[in-house]
């Protein structure tokens, strides 16, 4: 599916399997979404490159400075293992059959912000900062 009919914010977040990094076991999105906490998903895409990932490590930083309390932040990956270029120490599900990229269009870096509710708030593609730190400031009310 392409980005441009993927869930758009309002949609509910759709569900799928994953492998938690790095101890493999299996869990799901609706598992990971549970609480009262929101989620950001940050896919990687389908060409793994350490740039990408560079882009990915460095929003989830800034997001877990400013909301660590507040947001649960997960790499999906669509490899069988953690990539090496990956510098995150955060959660990171592997996605090696592309379930998740495909449901969610994410064939290119992308993220999704989920809402406690299940419900998608914000996504873009490709996963720009900016954007997305404008969006979060105005919910949370952040303070620049």
């Amino acid at each position: 599916m392409s980005f441009s009919k993927a869930p758009r914010s309002g949609d509910r977040a759709p569900q799928g399997r994953c492998l938690r990094s790095p101890s493999r076991t299996t869990t799901s999105l609706f598992e990971e979404f549970r609480g009262t906490t929101s989620t950001l998903l940050l896919f990687d895409g389908l060409a793994q490159a350490a740039e990408g990932y560079a882009t990915l490590s460095r929003i989830a930083r800034r997001v877990e400075a400013h909301l660590s309390n507040e947001i649960k932040i997960h790499i999906v990956v669509s490899a069988h293992d953690q990539p090496e270029q990956l510098d995150w120490d955060g959660s990171i599900l592997l996605d090696p059959e592309h379930q998740l990229h495909r449901r969610y269009g994410a064939d290119a870096a992308s993220l999704y912000f989920v809402r406690p509710d299940g419900y998608i708030g914000f996504r873009s593609q490709p996963a720009r900062e900016e954007p997305l730190l404008e969006y979060l400031g105005k919910l949370f009310l952040l303070q620049e």
